[in-house]
C-alpha cells in the first residue's frame, strides 16, 4: 500500500471543475487525474473500464442500521476513464437504478445455493504478458466525524488510512476520503507487480496538480 495527503489540492480540484466540469464531484476529478498519472508513468492502464465501490446504505430507510459491509462494486465503461465529466455521469446513472442492491441479493441467493466461495487458485509465478492495472476506485467520502479525536497533530498532518479488500494481481485499488478539508489517498496493490515507488509518485502527481493530469489527456 502507498498513501498521499495535500491539504490544497481540493480547492485546486474546485477551483478547475467551476471552469471546466461544472456540477462534477472531486472524487471523479481524482479517479480520472489517478488513472491519467498511471498512463504518464508508463503503466499502460486498462482505461476500457473500471470497478466502483459503493455503499449501498443510500438505498435504505433512514431509520434502518447496518453494521457490517454493505458495499458492492459493479464493474462499469465511461467513455473515457480520464474524463471526469464521463466519469461522473456514468456512476450517476448506475447509482439512480439501484442495481446494487439486486447485485448483492443475487450474489447471496448464489451463496445460499451453493455456499460459499472457497480458496482462490495460488497467484501464477510467471506472468506472459505485460501486466496492466485493473483499477477499482473507492470515495469513503468525508470522515470529518473523527474531528473530536484528539489528534496530537493539525489536519494537514493527520494520518486516515483504511485497509481494503486486496485486488488480483494486476489489480490497484484507490481510496479517497476527506478529513478536514485534506485530501486522503491510498492506492493498495500487489508489490510484486508494480514498483511501490512508482505507484507513490502516482499518488503524488495527483495530489500536487491533478487538473495538468487530465487536461494532458484532451
Amino acid at each position: 500500500m502507498q498513501t498521499a495527503r495535500s491539504a490544497e489540492v481540493l480547492g485546486r480540484m474546485r477551483a478547475w471543475r467551476d471552469q471546466y466540469a461544472p456540477g462534477v464531484t472531486t472524487s471523479a476529478i481524482t479517479f480520472a487525474a489517478f488513472a491519467s498519472a498511471l498512463r504518464e508513468l508508463g503503466l499502460n492502464p486498462d482505461l476500457s473500464g473500471g470497478t466502483f465501490l459503493a455503499d449501498a446504505r443510500r438505498y435504505v430507510d433512514p431509520g434502518v442500521s447496518i453494521d457490517s459491509n454493505f458495499c458492492m462494486g459493479p464493474y462499469l465503461s465511461p467513455p473515457s476513464l480520464t474524463d471526469p465529466l464521463a466519469i461522473h455521469t456514468t456512476l450517476k446513472a448506475e447509482l439512480a437504478t439501484g442495481r446494487i442492491l439486486t447485485m448483492m441479493l443475487l450474489r447471496e441467493g448464489k451463496i445460499a445455493v451453493a455456499g460459499a466461495p472457497g480458496l482462490p487458485d495460488p497467484y501464477p509465478a510467471e506472468v506472459a504478458i505485460e501486466p496492466r492495472p485493473r483499477l477499482t476506485f473507492s470515495n469513503q467520502g468525508r470522515h470529518d466525524v473523527l474531528a473530536d479525536l484528539p489528534w496530537a497533530v493539525e489536519a494537514a498532518g493527520r494520518v486516515n488510512q483504511s485497509v481494503p479488500t486486496l485486488n488480483g494481481p494486476e489489480g490497484i485499488t484507490l481510496t479517497t476520503s476527506e478529513m478536514g478539508g485534506v485530501l486522503h489517498l491510498e492506492a493498495t496493490f500487489h508489490a510484486s507487480t508494480y514498483d511501490p515507488a512508482v505507484v507513490a509518485r502516482a499518488l503524488q502527481l495527483v495530489c500536487t496538480d491533478p487538473a495538468a493530469l487530465i487536461m494532458a489527456t484532451r
